[in-house]
């Protein structure tokens, strides 16, 4: 037996502790199984939850690599249980949702976290997570997408929505098939809006555009749900723990002192600069890897999902 180190996010404790919901006395019950897949689980401990705190861990002396886990919450006696979690194991180093990744940087990003600078900690933990994810883009790794459009009769520009570069255009008829390249098609931005100028058609088409937009999230401000593969939801944190760690070296420097913070970001600011640097180098060695993995412009993509 190795020990085994589980970590279970909870997103939003307050609302679970609230009178109606599960109140006081909430508890997460952690259960593991030497086989997952729904079969072998069994209850190995209960872990209070507590006001604003957001990342909860249990050090498993019993446990293997290989083993699964899965939480629910429920009243302090039992009586009403949540659905289960997913199941995971303590290796895995993916965030899987937002909230998770919310959570995630409760524990470990350097923000304040006494209660008069609560709520901007939290807006800024959201706004690293954006450029985060914005800064993707800027690494070149994007997504591919379609759009389509419903020709009208001469007309020459169109305004489409989620594609932010076009690799090509085509024209479907109504059953579908294929009619043509639509090779004239470029698409141009105008002030935060993408236009599209294509050669006048005629009406009862649909133009397929076939290029790539930007991933977003909802801590980016698009008011979308996330949509960078679960498997690679880390990468943008390494660029908003950077994002933070400066915020704390600049803090550092202006006033000479910060406010609470987590014991480990009591550091230096030699040591702020040391961090700040590593989670940029992790971020663009990431990238570098990402972006790799997927067609790029120049390379036909129909019929590409990724």
């Amino acid at each position: 037996m190795s020990l085994q180190i589980v970590r279970v996010s909870v997103p939003n404790p307050d609302e679970l502790l609230t009178s109606g919901v599960l109140s006081a006395g909430a508890k997460i019950r952690l259960e593991r199984s030497s086989i997952g897949g729904g079969a072998g689980f069994s209850e190995i401990t209960t872990i209070s939850i507590v006001s604003a705190t957001y990342t909860y861990t249990y050090y498993d002396s019993a446990g293997t690599s290989t083993s699964w886990y899965r939480a629910r919450y429920s009243n302090s006696g039992n009586s009403i249980q949540t659905d289960y979690s997913a199941e995971f194991q303590s290796s895995a180093n993916t965030y899987t949702s937002l909230a998770t990744l919310r959570g995630y940087l409760n524990d470990e990003l350097a923000v304040p976290a006494d209660a008069d600078t609560a709520p901007w900690s939290q807006a800024y933990r959201s706004r690293a997570i954006g450029i985060g994810y914005s800064t993707l883009w800027l690494r070149g790794v994007w997504k591919p997408v379609t759009a389509d459009l419903a020709t009208v009769s001469g007309q020459e520009t169109y305004t489409p929505s989620g594609i932010r570069i076009l690799e090509r255009a085509a024209l479907y008829d109504s059953t579908g098939a294929l009619v043509e390249d639509a090779s004239s098609a470029t698409l141009r931005e105008e002030g935060g809006t993408y236009v599209l100028s294509v050669a006048g058609m005629a009406a009862g088409y649909t133009l397929r555009l076939f290029g790539w937009t930007a991933y977003k999230s909802t801590f980016s401000g698009d008011g979308d749900v996330d949509d960078l593969d679960p498997d690679f939801n880390y990468i943008p944190i390494l660029k908003a723990k950077a994002v933070c760690y400066r915020q704390a070296l600049s803090k550092f420097v202006r006033y000479g002192s910060r406010q609470t913070v987590p014991a480990e970001m009591n550091v230096s600011a030699e040591q702020l600069l040391a961090l700040e640097s590593s989670a940029l180098r992790e971020f663009e060695v990431e990238c570098e890897a990402l972006a790799a993995r997927r067609p790029r412009v120049g390379k036909r993509i129909t019929g590409w999902r990724g």
